[in-house]
């Protein structure tokens, strides 16, 4: 078992509550290893440090006393709006990817969230593929309730496709809001986070 997620990995295990599991964090920036307190950042992603804490700096300034949240997520970072006007989302999204391009940093827009990050080749689906050809199983599932979690479907019906895996299940997590692409390519739905449980304690004993 591992978490990869798009939030920092020591936030993610916070939040899980087990120490005995891996986390890839910032949508696979970053490797934070069972038991280990600090995390490995993907070494082309270092040298944009600089230039991602222009970026959140600029945007605390300009978008935060619109009613936008700012997050530092180290090697990443994102602006929140989905609890403001609608015209100060799409203020939001032209302003990080603005000066993203100028940075030369990469976007991702989610629900309610813009995350702007290093432009280096990893995705939740190059840490599925990392942790795999780690730990060397032959059966996979993912979860997933957001257009990031498709790289990680996909990846894992490549894996499938190419023998590295015998048997995948993606599973979608349905619930208000969740993109009918994440529906559509999942193997499984279930609903929520009590739909969660349910398959977790059922394939658990």
């Amino acid at each position: 078992m591992a978490g990869v997620s798009g939030r920092e990995p020591s936030e993610a295990r916070e939040l899980v509550g087990l120490r005995n599991i891996a986390y890839f964090g910032n949508h696979g920036l970053e490797l934070l290893r069972a038991f280990e307190d600090d995390a490995e950042v993907v070494p082309a992603a270092e040298p944009y440090f600089e230039r991602m804490r222009e970026l959140e700096l600029l945007a605390r300034e300009e978008l935060a006393p619109l009613g936008a949240f700012v997050q530092d997520k180290g090697i990443a970072a994102a602006v929140h709006f989905r609890n403001v006007p609608e015209e100060v989302g799409e203020r939001c999204v032209k302003f990080v990817k603005e000066h993203a391009e100028r940075l030369d940093l990469v976007t991702g827009k989610g629900r309610g969230v813009i995350e702007v990050k290093p432009p280096v080749e990893v995705d939740k689906g190059t840490a599925c593929r990392r942790l795999i050809e780690e730990a060397g199983p032959k059966r996979a599932m993912f979860l997933g309730d957001d257009v990031s979690d498709l790289d990680a479907f996909r990846a894992l019906a490549a894996m499938l496709d190419e023998g590295t895996l015998e048997q995948v299940v993606r599973v979608g997590v349905g619930g208000p809001g969740v993109p009918e692409e994440v529906v559509s390519e999942s193997d499984l739905v279930v609903e929520g986070l009590e739909g969660v449980k349910k398959l977790l304690q059922d394939l658990i004993p």
